[in-house]
């Protein structure tokens, strides 16, 4: 279980990384900090691993903060779990690090914080509902006939191509709101990257 969510980690972040290149060839105007230039499948791939331990330190950070919201409170974790929702999108596109690409994430969900929810919320519901309510749906309609090796197959497939949509769907989202989001202050987030020590924008 711990091998496949390390490798869905890294396939999320190839989709954001082409689905990103795919927005700036449609939008040349876009203001992004950093997109290469049109590159291979295989390239992507590499660049991803290359990312990795990076998003997993953010989202290290981004889990202890959750955390902590949940210990005081039930709520503040929750908001914040909202908040952080672009942290990995932060991470490959924008390039920041650590706690700076979840300040980021909460400075990208301000501007659209409703949109963000709704849109988390659908994903969830839909992510159950493929998952398990259609798992047991399949079962009942064969009758047991069709092993349950199967029906988790083609439950993990339905999940699995949701969940490249859902990376597509907020890489676009997050790109979208970021053309609004004014050059000093996402200056003020790439000088201190290096250390993470400060956030530097307003919140």
């Amino acid at each position: 279980a711990l091998l496949l969510s390390l490798v869905g980690l890294i396939a999320e972040i190839s989709f954001i990384k082409l689905a990103s290149n795919s927005y700036k060839k449609k939008n040349p105007n876009s203001n992004i900090i950093t997109v290469d230039e049109e590159y291979s499948l295989n390239d992507c791939m590499e660049e991803s691993i290359k990312l990795f331990p990076k998003v997993i330190w953010a989202m290290f950070l981004n889990y202890i903060l959750i955390m902590c919201g949940m210990m005081f409170c039930f709520f503040p974790g929750v908001i914040l779990a909202f908040f952080s929702t672009f942290t990995t999108t932060a991470v490959v596109i924008s390039g920041f690090k650590g706690m700076n690409a979840v300040w980021y994430s909460v400075v990208i969900t301000k501007k659209k914080f409703f949109a963000v929810v709704s849109s988390v919320a659908i994903f969830f519901m839909a992510s159950y509902l493929s998952g398990s309510l259609l798992g047991n749906l399949l079962s009942l309609i064969s009758l047991g006939t069709v092993p349950d090796g199967i029906i988790s197959i083609l439950c993990t497939c339905i999940v699995e191509i949701l969940f490249a949509f859902q990376s597509v769907f907020f890489t676009v989202m997050f790109l979208d709101i970021e053309n609004f989001i004014p050059r000093e202050v996402k200056n003020s987030f790439n000088k201190p990257r290096d250390t993470d020590t400060n956030h530097g924008a307003e919140l």
